[in-house]
């Protein structure tokens, strides 16, 4: 393995960035020997002030850009919004406001490029994921050929052809696996790729189909290494949806000891063909506390599917999941000293930490240690990142199991995993 000194980097870009630095810094990645410091800000376009005082005094050994949508920040053509406004309103979009906004970028990446020379680097992640997606739903496509009225990657990748990191085929392949919304959010399968990017910056500059493959396959098969029994995971339908999505597209790995099914489709299998002994079932509830709701009838609900799935209890573990969801968000809301979500107190029946202490077939998540529940969810929506996902499936195996054995395991699993998948092509 090639030793290399280490640089200081800046990352900077959206709401991209700031996921990619809570992986980096959250124990989702391995440990780097990168020094990286990170900018980002969810819906902020290119152009923004923000980034302009920033790198108007930095001194770093490179600068890697995250591109956003060229759309962010189309509010600065209303007349009711603050200037500069991040994200994108829709009743604003139109090929002249498209037309200006692409101009403001440009211009804005040719004044970086001019100001850093070969400091600085671009990956055009937002436009490649948009391409994609139009290619892939057949949208301005003409004889065969895909122009888009505003913007084309091939068009931007030439302009900037010294000063990209480019994976151009992504516009035609392998984007569902890397990503895992349509807001093109990265899968632990992007991370792979963009910590490479990253280590090797000033000596590649481009990813091709070949090499993003066998990093799949090394996930993939590391994956299906763990040592698992046979196991089902049976969610209540709005659980089952994000999860069987995340699996059809490749964003979370499939292993041979897995199977995903609804509360209806389990007893249904089950009525039908009778489980082995050995094999584990983890139920996740879609039950979860909300204010003014009548929550005692929707408690009852769960009992009742409770015991659908396993009148006796024995061979059933519960993971009150979209509960849990509901207390990261509050408490990642209280980090960011904005408003609490309102769950119950602790004392209340229906609390979290009441429901899982009262099951005893209940998974209890350490609710006081935010730094491991931070670590196992997206930044946004209602799905498990890589880690959460591995959590899920060790505990369905293995019942509960502690924070710091899980951390312990995940970080020699995951550095073994990005240390063959980043050295195969070296």
């Amino acid at each position: 393995m090639l030793k290399r000194r280490l640089k200081k980097m800046l990352v900077i870009g959206p709401s991209h960035v700031k996921r990619l630095e809570h992986a980096v810094n959250g124990g989702i990645l391995p440990e780097s020997a990168l020094t990286l410091e990170f900018l980002g800000r969810d819906g902020m376009p290119i152009w923004h002030p923000v980034f302009t005082r920033h790198l108007q005094s930095a001194d770093y050994e490179h600068i890697f850009v995250i591109v956003g949508d060229f759309r962010f920040g189309n509010k600065i053509f209303a007349q009711t919004e603050a200037k500069n406004a991040g994200g994108v309103a829709k009743e604003l979009i139109n090929l002249d406001n498209d037309a200006k906004l692409y101009e403001k970028s440009l211009a804005k990446i040719d004044e970086w490029i001019a100001a850093f020379g070969n400091k600085i680097s671009f990956l055009f992640w937002d436009l490649l994921g948009r391409e994609f997606a139009n290619r892939r739903d057949n949208k301005y496509m003409s004889d065969g050929r895909y122009c888009h009225p505003s913007w084309n990657y091939d068009e931007v990748s030439e302009r900037y052809r010294d000063h990209i990191f480019d994976a151009g085929f992504l516009k035609n392949t392998c984007m569902e696996r890397l990503t895992v919304d349509s807001a093109n959010h990265f899968s632990m399968f992007a991370y792979l790729m963009i910590i490479d990017a990253l280590q090797h910056i000033g000596h590649k500059k481009y990813v091709n189909k070949a090499e993003l493959e066998f990093k799949f396959k090394v996930l993939d098969s590391k994956f299906n290494q763990i040592p698992l029994a046979d196991i089902y995971l049976v969610c209540d339908p709005p659980i089952f949806n994000r999860l069987a999505e995340a699996l059809a597209k490749g964003a979370l790995p499939r292993h041979k000891k897995l199977q995903l099914l609804t509360v209806q489709a389990f007893i249904a299998q089950q009525a039908s063909a009778p489980l082995d002994g050995g094999a584990k079932i983890l139920y996740l509830s879609s039950f979860r506390y909300v204010d003014g709701e009548d929550n005692a009838a929707k408690y009852r609900r769960f009992v009742n599917t409770l015991d659908k799935i396993d009148r006796d209890r024995a061979g059933i573990n519960v993971v009150f999941y979209d509960y849990l969801c509901d207390y990261v968000a509050g408490l990642r809301k209280k980090q960011q000293r904005q408003q609490e979500v309102n769950l119950p107190a602790p004392a209340d029946a229906y609390s979290l930490q009441s429901l899982q202490e009262v099951h005893a077939n209940a998974i209890g998540y350490p609710l006081d240690n935010f730094e491991f529940l931070h670590s196992l969810f997206e930044l946004s929506g209602r799905l498990p990142n890589f880690k959460g996902f591995i959590f899920l499936l060790m505990s369905a195996s293995l019942g509960p199991v502690s924070a710091e054995y899980v951390d312990f395991y995940y970080g020699h699993f995951i550095g073994d995993v990005f240390a063959t998948a980043n050295e195969g092509f070296l």
